[in-house]
């Protein structure tokens, strides 16, 4: 796997970062027709996640994924099937295998999220929730498999960049895809 980073330059107000780890996989393409999704996503809630998401502002990089969050949830549909992981040195499932019904329990469960605030950034550790997340009974049947990894993107505890990518290649390799939202100018 092969990491790339696009950046989008920030402004006065915003700051934006498209970070995305992009497997080198050899084999055929999959084409996916419309289908039911099943998403993983992962929030990162790191302590530098507390930090403003550019010098200027007073809004900080987890306030951003929040809004990103709550995008999100509003755009799952009801036979899709979601869970939510919040990160930062641990790994901590809030919900697994919920029903695009039960997007009450994401808003819920986003709402908790400003509490968190401490450690350091194991991304790794958040990849392989979402992957064992993913091969749950109730998320392993809908054809589309996404894991939505939201960070600020320094990696600082745990495995790193490279098991990041080895991760994410075995993923690919199973037609997961990986899209990630990177936040803050640093």
């Amino acid at each position: 796997a092969k990491a790339s980073r696009q950046f989008v330059t920030p402004d006065d107000n915003n700051a934006i970062a498209l970070v995305g780890l992009k497997p080198i996989h050899k084999g055929p393409t999959r084409q996916y027709q419309e289908g039911n999704f099943s998403l993983a996503l992962t929030i990162d809630c790191s302590g530098s996640m507390d930090d403003p998401e550019n010098p200027q502002s007073s809004v900080t990089k987890l306030d951003r994924a929040i809004e990103g969050l709550r995008e999100i949830a509003g755009q799952i549909r009801s036979n899709d099937r979601f869970s939510l992981i919040a990160f930062d040195d641990h790994v901590a499932p809030m919900i697994t295998g919920a029903s695009g019904e039960e997007r009450h329990r994401i808003l819920n469960a986003i709402d908790q999220l400003r509490c968190r605030f401490h450690g350091g950034t194991n991304v790794y550790g958040a990849l392989e929730q979402a992957y064992a997340n993913l091969q749950t009974s109730e998320m392993s049947l809908n054809p589309v498999q996404t894991v939505i990894l939201l960070t600020d993107g320094e990696i600082t505890v745990g495995r790193g960049e490279k098991d990041c990518c080895r991760l994410a290649t075995k993923m690919a390799e199973q037609g997961i895809v990986i899209d990630t939202l990177g936040y803050g100018t640093n």
